[in-house]
């Protein structure tokens, strides 16, 4: 059986100061958001979470991107290499000029 352990130090208490700093929320917004969605506790920020942003942010520009982020955090829990980039590869075939606003990255990123 595997135990969910997670230091306040070293893991709860950086990523509260992280979503704060990087997406302009107060202490109340930071809570509510990793309340609603603890699974954001277990993603690295380097690895996951910036690497994410800084790939909707290329799409949508950082503000949108920052945006639908918080609005859906499940944006952050799709692979780069398995699904978003595959995805972004089959729009660009298909040639077509997407204007990337929130609903198309909650498109791209969510659908089945």
């Amino acid at each position: 059986a595997k135990v969910l352990a997670t230091s306040v130090d070293e893991n709860i208490k950086p990523k509260m100061e992280y979503f704060q700093r990087t997406f302009a929320l107060d202490a109340e917004e930071a809570k509510s958001l990793v309340l609603r969605h603890p699974i954001l506790f277990t993603l690295s920020i380097e690895k996951n979470i910036e690497a994410k942003l800084e790939f909707y942010s290329e799409l949508a520009g950082k503000a949108v991107a920052k945006e639908a982020i918080i609005e859906n955090p499940n944006l952050l829990l799709q692979s780069l290499k398995k699904r978003l980039k595959p995805r972004l590869a089959e729009v660009e075939e298909q040639g077509g000029k997407v204007r990337w606003t929130k609903t198309f990255l909650f498109r791209m990123a969510l659908r089945n």
